[in-house]
């Protein structure tokens, strides 16, 4: 099922960009949307919010870091990317997070955003993800036999 409640950030400088892609989004069904004109303002966004990102969709020139190969928001835990206006002779990024990645040579077109969002999913909180199951504190206590004790009695309740 498609998650409408998706966090999605838009990083472009040009703002014509920044509002056909939103236009486009709030189509679709998609109003959390957060904009930001440089990686600065995205990264301060980024760090203001409650919860993290779900999405980030952003120009190839401003998410880049030529001299890690890597890209800025990899830091802040956004899942899913797509990245547009990307030059002809770049190279790949290397993505450490797992979850949906698209690159585009020009801005991205409403059947191909449709399609990226569909496979988009919400970040899982750490604590759904394996982490140690904390101790439920209102079990009865077992005996030796594996049958409930009363609470106060220490009788057998089955």
């Amino acid at each position: 099922m498609i998650d409408k409640q998706l966090r999605i950030l838009i990083v472009d400088a040009l703002h014509a960009h920044v509002l056909q892609i939103e236009k486009m989004l709030n189509r679709m069904g998609y109003f959390a949307i957060a904009t930001a004109g440089s990686a600065t303002e995205a990264a301060k966004l980024s760090r203001a919010g409650r919860a993290p990102f779900d999405v980030l969709l952003a120009a190839d020139h401003l998410v880049r870091r030529p001299e890690t190969g890597g890209s800025w928001f990899e830091v802040y835990g956004i899942e899913n990317a797509f990245i547009y206006s990307r030059p002809a002779d770049s190279q790949d990024v290397h993505f450490v997070r797992h979850g949906e990645h698209y690159w585009r040579y020009g801005l991205p077109e409403y059947l191909m955003l449709e399609w990226f969002m569909a496979r988009s999913k919400r970040r899982v909180p750490e604590a759904f993800t394996g982490g140690p199951a904390a101790p439920c504190y209102f079990a009865l206590p077992v005996d030796h036999c594996g049958r409930g004790l009363a609470p106060d009695s220490g009788a057998s309740v089955n």
